[in-house]
Formats: C-alpha cells, sequence, structure tokens
C-alpha cells in the first residue's frame, strides 16, 4: 500500500490464494478466518486512502481457498465495514466457482455497493485458463455489461489474460478489447423499458430474443 500511495496509485489488490487447505483436518478454520479478519482491517486502517480490492477464487494453488466465492468475500468485506475495502471481481475465478456473472455485481451492489474492480477472462470454468474474454462464454458477458451499466460501476476494466498460447501476443490483446467492445455495445442497444419488462415478466424466450438482437441484429 505504501508502494502505490508513493506512485500515486490509490488501489492495491490481494489475492490470498495460498490462504485455504488441502486435506481434512487440517485447519482450524475459525483461528483461519479471524486472521484474515484481523490482516485485512489493519491493512483498511494503514491508509484510508488507498482502496483495497479483495479478490476471490475457489481453489489453485490450494485445493480449497478461504475466500472461494463473490458471498463469502462480501462477508469478510462487510463484516470489517470500511470504506475502503471492497471486491475485485475476476470473470474465470467467479466462472470457476459456477457463479452468474450479472448476479455476482447485482449481489454486491445491493449488499454495500463493493464492487471496485475487475479481471477479465474466460475459461472453461473447470480451470483458470485466462483466456480472452468471449472466447468461452457469450451471452453472459452481454448480461455482464448490462448489469454493469445498471449498477453504476466506474472502476477499472482489467484484462488478466496469458497471451503465450499465441505467437502474436498484441493480436491477443487487441482481439480482447474487440470483444470487450462488442459486448459493451450489445448491452447499451438493449431498452431499459424492455428490460424491465422481460425481468418482470421472467419470459426467457424474450430475453434470449432481445440477447440475440442485441449481438447480431438478427
Amino acid at each position: 500500500m505504501d508502494l502505490a500511495a508513493s506512485t500515486g496509485c490509490n488501489h492495491v489488490s490481494p489475492w490470498p490464494g495460498h490462504d485455504g487447505w488441502d486435506y481434512v483436518f487440517q485447519t482450524d478454520y475459525i483461528k483461519m478466518y479471524d486472521w484474515m479478519l484481523e490482516g485485512l482491517e489493519e491493512c483498511a486502517n494503514h491508509n484510508p486512502n488507498v482502496k483495497i480490492s479483495l479478490e476471490f477464487k475457489p481453489k489453485e494453488p490450494r485445493m480449497h481457498i478461504m475466500i472461494d466465492s463473490t458471498a463469502k468475500a462480501l462477508l469478510f468485506v462487510n463484516t470489517i465495514n470500511k470504506p475502503n475495502l471492497g471486491i475485485n471481481l475476476d470473470v474465470g475465478h467467479a466462472n470457476m466457482g459456477g457463479e452468474t456473472l450479472a448476479e455476482a455485481v447485482a449481489l454486491m451492489k445491493r449488499f454495500g455497493n463493493r464492487l471496485v474492480h475487475l479481471h477479465l477472462n474466460d475459461n472453461y470454468r473447470a480451470t483458470d485458463d485466462d483466456m480472452i474474454p468471449g472466447s468461452i462464454h457469450t451471452l453472459e458477458w452481454v448480461e455482464f455489461f448490462y448489469w454493469l451499466e445498471r449498477t453504476g460501476y466506474d472502476g477499472w476494466f482489467s484484462l488478466d489474460i496469458f497471451a503465450y498460447r499465441e505467437k502474436n501476443k498484441v493480436a491477443v490483446a487487441r482481439e480482447a478489447l474487440a470483444w470487450l467492445e462488442t459486448f459493451a455495445a450489445a448491452a447499451d442497444r438493449i431498452d431499459k423499458q424492455e428490460a424491465e419488462a422481460i425481468f418482470a415478466s421472467g419470459d426467457a424466450m424474450a430475453a434470449q430474443a432481445r440477447l440475440r438482437r442485441a449481438l447480431f441484429d438478427r
């Protein structure tokens, strides 16, 4: 946090990937929770002008990472309840946990407005593949962008991808950005009143048709 502040950066994002357990009967869970709460609160108090966005992940490198979901991250953040403490939503990590991206955004908005940063990537859900956004999932991204807009998210959109699989690294970044722009434009094409009517009715086929038209104009 001190290094960030010294460079004019007002945000850090810890990922407690090694805090968890691998084997049954290995861990004192309550003590583990207490240590995490104490550490996060100490960090939040250290410099209230630096935002802290807690990043969750279900597994890897631990088989069970302690803070493994949007809901559990919210539980820790809201228990500490400091204005500079929020959540970094890594899309790939949420996918690994079987979460619905838009619902994760809504959950963080409803329970404290805690979303402060995004890591954007895609995967097949089983592992943290860090592929470009939209390469695996598509409709979910349109709904995701719609709810980011609806909830007033105003933080950074950060790419968290590994380009080592491809020879042209610049092309990977450009294609990732092109997909993000495509999803944002598709979400913008959805009329807000029409969306609210779909939500009110729960009409799944109307929802599918609206997403299809937003993406493909067909």
